[in-house]
């Protein structure tokens, strides 16, 4: 009789990899932590612009090779709320990014990390975040596109680790 696991069949267990844990999980140790944020988002067409403060908590999830991230906040008056999973993915060589808030969206990003700088980018939104040098201090740009060609501006933040 055959095992397997109850999600992947014998063939794809021949052919992958079992992740073991590398220096490129470890980079993601620069998110941990406690981080209150303020920032504002961009003036649209049809949008003002809106002051935005969230609370942020990064954890390792057991194992080692996720981290967990969870946000709570405003956006003008309205709560915003949601969380996400980082984990790196050696068949690519980026990091994966996972998304889900309050209001409904669901995001999956591609990540990808140079010295403290590191960008993510989905099919209708790209983020660049910069660490400080003591790394309690994280910027971010957001921009947005409808098709993924022409980007403007989404939102600012500033986040600073409790």
């Amino acid at each position: 009789m055959r095992t397997s696991s109850a999600s992947l069949g014998p063939e794809v267990q021949a052919i992958e990899v079992k992740p073991t844990l590398g220096p490129e999980h470890k980079r993601l140790d620069v998110f941990v932590g406690r981080w209150t944020a303020e920032g504002t988002t961009a003036l649209g067409a049809s949008d003002p612009s809106e002051n935005m403060t969230q609370q942020h908590t990064y954890e390792w999830l057991p194992g080692g090779f996720h981290i967990l991230h969870r946000w709570a906040g405003h956006t003008g008056s309205r709560q915003v709320d949601g969380v996400e999973i980082l984990g790196y993915d050696a068949s690519t060589d980026t990091y994966e990014v996972h998304f889900f808030d309050s209001d409904g969206w669901v995001r999956i990003y591609q990540a990808r990390v140079r010295d403290r700088v590191w960008t993510f980018t989905g099919t209708r939104e790209r983020c660049l975040i910069m660490f400080a040098d003591d790394g309690n201090t994280m910027t971010t740009h957001w921009d947005r596109s409808s098709v993924g060609a022409t980007w403007v501006p989404l939102c600012d933040t500033k986040a600073t680790r409790a």
